[in-house]
């Protein structure tokens, strides 16, 4: 028989297995997220330089949290499909040298990281949200829809596990908006064809759907089941960045 591992003992991976859903024991130290902020940072700076040279200074001297008040002076669009945001190898592997990523590893066991776009390996990529732009994000979805879409890859025997973190975020104004307990039901949907790959879109509608915002400070991170409803939420007055990834964990064999 195939189990989860930590779902005996740990109370995270019991609270994402379990009825909620998700869970919101951990958290980034200080130093943790200085280190993840810097990271997100120089791949944005260095993205804007390539690209707008002459306006480079402007975001320097920026705070991302201020990139709404600039980006009338870039092409945000262009700058920041996904791929562009998905951090070099070198970060990632800095990030998972971290404590909390380690405090993961005692919840789950020995996890890879999911490489949806086939870049070689484990993807961790932020999102950059203005706070007036709700097309900054998309529709509400549960991961596993566009799993069985056709997106990605899965191993044999593993399961996957969604991690969120906040590095800019306004406490229950920005950030993330979630269903708890919506991946124990079955949520009718479609798949449309959005940019280059079949996406998800729900044949509910998102007023009717019980979201509530993760009330999230900046290092705060939720852990949550990849059948969970979720979205971003838009709000508040600056501009929110979070990073996130996902964790393909073994099942464990049980005699």
């Amino acid at each position: 028989m195939l189990k989860a591992p930590g779902s005996g003992q740990s109370p995270l991976a019991q609270e994402v297995s379990g009825e909620q859903g998700y869970s919101t024991r951990l958290s980034l130290s200080e130093t943790e997220l200085t280190v993840i902020r810097q990271l997100v940072r120089d791949q944005y700076i260095q993205r804007i330089e390539a690209h707008h040279p002459d306006k480079i200074n402007l975001f320097r001297n920026s705070s991302m949290e201020d990139h709404h008040l600039l980006c009338q002076h870039v092409d945000h669009e262009k700058l920041w499909p996904k791929i562009n945001r998905i951090l070099p190898q070198q970060s990632v592997e800095k990030i998972q040298s971290l404590p909390f990523m380690k405090e993961l590893e005692k919840a789950y066991g020995a996890f890879t990281l999911d490489d949806v776009e086939e870049i070689g390996y484990g993807e961790m990529y932020w999102r950059i949200v203005r706070p007036d732009h709700p097309t900054d994000v998309g529709p509400v979805h549960a991961d596993y829809m566009f799993w069985a879409l056709g997106n990605g890859k899965m191993p044999a025997n593993c399961f996957r596990v969604k991690v969120w973190l906040a590095l800019f975020t306004e406490k229950g104004q920005s950030g993330f908006q979630f269903v708890p307990g919506s991946h124990l039901l079955d949520i009718p949907y479609i798949g449309e064809k959005r940019g280059l790959i079949n996406k998800p879109r729900l044949l509910v509608e998102e007023k009717d759907l019980a979201l509530i915002p993760f009330a999230s400070s900046p290092g705060d991170l939720i852990v949550f089941h990849d059948r969970l409803l979720h979205g971003g939420l838009v709000g508040g007055h600056k501009t929110r960045v979070s990073l996130e990834f996902t964790m393909i964990v073994p099942y464990h064999s049980e005699n």
